[in-house]
C-alpha cells in the first residue's frame, strides 16, 4: 500500500483506539455535566429524551453497515455501494423519527430538540462509514484522530448554545452543525484519498488495469437490496441491543419525569467508562477476529475472544467497586448533590454492567463471524 497507509499493528490500532474513545467518551459526559450544571436535571432528562428517541430508529436504519462493511474481508461490495445505502437508510432515519414524533404530541421545544439530536446522529451514520473504511484497513488512528476532534467540538457547541443563547434548542442544533463540520472535512476528504490509493495498490498488486474506485454514493439499487437485506437482521439485532438501555428512559420520563430521568442517565452513564475501553478492543479486534474465522484459525478466534471476555469482567467488577466505595462524592462531583442521593441505585446499574460488557464482546464476536 501507499507509504502512509500501511497497516497498523493490532497494539497500535487498540492504543488509538481506546485514545480516540477516552476522549470523545470524555466529552459526551462533559456534554452532559454541563448540561447539568448550567441548567438542571430536568434540562438533562430533555436532552437524554431526544437520545432515546433518536438512537434506536438510527440504529435500525444504520443496519450496523459499517461493520458489514469493515468485515468485508473478500471486498464483494464497494465503498460507493455502502456511502449510498446509507445515505438513503440515514434519509428514512430521520423521516421516521420526525413522524415517531409527531405521533407521540410533543410540544415545539422538545420536538426540536429531537430534530436537533437526530440531525447528529445522521451525519455520525455518515462518518461511520469512512471509520469502517478505515476500520478495513486496520488505521484506526485516523477514526481517533476525527473523534478527538468532533468529542470537544460538540461540546463546546452544546455548552456555547446553552450558556450564550440559554436554550437547549440551539445547543442541540450547535452540536449537529459540529458533527456535520467534522464530517464533511476531515472524515470524507481523508476516506476519499484512502478509497483511490487502495484501489491503485489493488490493480497493481492484481497486474490488472481497473478504473479508480469510486468515491460517489452508488444509488443502483439492484446492487443496494441485496447489501441492505444481508445487512437487515445486524441492524434489527443491534436496535434490540440500544432498547434495553432506553426502555428504561421511556419509563422512567413517562411516569416520573424528566428531572428524574436526568438523574437515571447521569447515574447510567457511568458505565461508559468500561465501554470506552471495550469499544477501543472491539474496534481494533473485529477485523482480526473476522481474518481467523475467515481462514478457518477458529483457535486463534477463541484465544482472542477469551482475552477480551476477561478484560470486560474486570471493568465491571472494578466499576461496581468504586460505586459501592466512593459513589456518594463520586456523584457530587460530576454532577449535583442531589444525584449522590441514589447511590443505592447507582451500585445497582454497575452490576448490570457487567453483563452489558460481556453482552457486546460477545456481540463483536458474532459480528466479525
Amino acid at each position: 500500500m501507499a507509504a502512509g497507509w500501511n497497516r497498523l499493528s493490532l497494539r497500535m490500532n487498540f492504543s488509538w483506539t481506546l485514545a480516540g474513545n477516552v476522549v470523545f467518551a470524555g466529552c459526551q459526559w462533559v456534554t452532559l455535566m454541563v448540561l447539568a450544571k448550567l441548567g438542571s436535571a430536568a434540562l438533562l432528562g430533555r436532552f437524554v429524551l431526544g437520545l432515546a428517541v433518536v438512537a434506536p430508529v438510527f440504529i435500525l436504519t444504520d443496519m450496523d453497515l459499517g461493520t458489514v462493511q469493515a468485515t468485508d474481508a473478500k471486498h464483494s461490495c464497494d465503498f460507493s455501494d455502502y456511502l449510498g445505502l446509507r445515505i438513503i437508510t440515514t434519509i428514512i432515519g430521520f423521516l421516521a423519527v420526525v413522524i415517531i414524533s409527531l405521533s407521540l404530541g410533543y410540544d415545539r421545544d422538545r420536538m426540536l430538540v429531537i430534530i436537533g439530536v437526530a440531525l447528529a446522529k445522521g451525519f455520525e451514520c455518515i462518518s461511520t462509514i469512512y471509520y469502517a473504511l478505515f476500520q478495513q484497513n486496520e488505521r484506526m488512528n485516523h477514526i481517533a484522530q476525527s473523534m478527538m476532534i468532533r468529542g470537544p467540538l460538540s461540546t463546546l457547541s452544546m455548552a456555547a448554545g446553552v450558556y450564550l443563547a440559554d436554550s437547549l434548542v440551539i445547543g442541540a442544533f450547535a452540536w449537529a452543525a459540529s458533527w456535520a463540520a467534522v464530517m464533511l472535512v476531515y472524515d470524507r476528504r481523508l476516506g476519499t484519498v484512502l478509497v483511490k490509493t487502495v484501489s491503485q495498490e489493488r490493480s497493481s498488486e492484481e497486474g490488472v488495469a481497473r478504473p479508480v474506485a469510486a468515491t460517489r454514493p452508488n444509488w443502483n439499487l439492484a446492487k443496494l437490496m441485496p447489501l441492505a437485506w444481508m445487512a437487515l437482521p445486524l441492524g434489527l439485532v443491534m436496535m434490540l441491543s440500544s432498547l434495553k438501555t432506553q426502555v428504561p428512559r421511556y419509563f422512567v420520563e413517562h411516569y416520573m419525569g424528566e428531572h428524574e430521568l436526568g438523574i437515571f442517565a447521569g447515574l447510567s452513564y457511568a458505565m461508559v467508562a468500561g465501554t470506552t475501553v471495550l469499544n477501543a478492543l472491539g474496534w481494533a479486534a473485529v477485523p482480526r477476529l473476522a481474518h481467523y474465522y475467515a481462514e478457518g484459525l477458529i483457535n486463534k478466534y477463541k484465544v482472542l475472544l477469551a482475552k477480551l471476555i476477561g478484560v470486560a469482567v474486570l471493568l465491571g467488577v472494578g466499576g461496581w467497586a468504586v460505586a459501592l466505595v466512593a459513589g456518594k462524592p463520586l456523584l457530587t462531583l460530576v454532577y449535583r448533590p442531589e444525584f449522590a442521593e441514589y447511590q443505592r441505585e447507582f451500585v445497582w446499574l454497575m452490576i448490570v454492567a457487567v453483563i452489558v460488557y460481556l453482552s457486546f464482546i460477545f456481540g463483536c464476536g458474532m459480528s466479525a463471524a
